[in-house]
Order: structure tokens, then C-alpha cells, then sequence
């Protein structure tokens, strides 16, 4: 539910903000599109504010992507910069 709500927000938004950077990227991984998808969380955590709420969620979305793209040394350099950013649970289910 949190991601179709989502989905709606980024339809209305600019296309460079967090939210549509998110949208894209959530649809790239989809697909299996990881590198796509690690590039497109790599613009939303450049783009989003320290506040964002869905920061966590981005950053995450980011490592996981990097992951499954076989970027190793890449999802460690994101790991190790990033996480400490991680708040509370940054998936549903985490």
C-alpha cells in the first residue's frame, strides 16, 4: 500500500525530485534492472534531504540494487558511508 501511495505522489511531482527518482528506481528493480535501479537510488539519496522520510527506504533500496547487480565493491563503499544514515526499519517487514 505504501508503495502504490508512493507511486501516486511521484506521478504528480517533478520528475528530479526524491519521490519520481524513487518511483523509477522501485520500477527498474522491478524488473530486474539492478544497476538501473542502483543508479536511480544513488539520484534520490543525492536529491532527498537528510529528513526525508523515505531516506532509509533509498538507501537500502540503493545497497540491495548494488547488490544484485554484482557490484560488490560498490554496495560495500554505499554500505559502509550510508547505513550508519539508516533509521527504525527501512523496508515493511525489515
Amino acid at each position: 500500500m505504501q508503495d502504490g501511495l508512493a507511486a501516486i505522489d511521484a506521478k504528480n511531482a517533478d520528475p528530479d525530485s526524491p519521490e519520481a527518482l524513487a518511483a523509477t528506481a522501485k520500477a527498474k528493480q522491478a524488473t530486474g534492472d539492478y544497476a538501473g535501479a542502483a543508479k536511480a537510488y544513488e539520484q534520490v539519496v543525492a536529491k532527498a534531504p537528510a529528513d526525508w522520510p523515505r531516506r532509509s527506504e533509498a538507501i537500502y533500496g540503493w545497497v540491495f540494487s548494488l547488490q544484485h547487480a554484482d557490484d560488490d565493491a560498490a554496495c560495500v563503499t554505499v554500505g559502509r558511508k550510508y547505513l550508519p544514515e539508516v533509521k527504525g526499519a527501512a523496508i515493511p517487514g525489515d
